[in-house]
């Protein structure tokens, strides 16, 4: 099974954030850690889950935290989602899928 992507870059004032490949448990804990030295930068961010190989509810749940959490420090932070109706029906179904909007 391959890995994760993360890529970012400032366009226009704003940080982008691309996720792709396995966004699963297995690779979470270092997703986790690579997201956090790029939220912390100052720029509003935009996060892009570009067609993912695959998505579980422990990436959700890191998408939904990261976003209280830019929230509470009164931060910008835009989800934008491009899913294989498989993992779309998977996260809707777990009532979710509004969290990755």
């Amino acid at each position: 099974m391959s890995s994760y992507s993360i890529q970012h870059s400032e366009k226009d004032g704003v940080m982008e954030v691309h996720l792709s490949g396995n966004l699963i448990i297995n690779h979470i804990e270092k997703i986790h850690a690579e997201l956090q030295g790029i939220l912390t930068m100052e720029q509003p961010i935009s996060m892009f889950i570009d067609d993912p190989d695959n998505i579980d509810i422990t990436f959700v749940q890191e998408v939904i935290s990261i976003r209280k959490t830019l929230f509470e420090n009164g931060k910008e932070f835009k989800v934008n989602t491009t899913l294989k109706d498989d993992l779309s029906q998977l996260i809707e179904k777990a009532g979710l899928l509004i969290e990755l909007k």
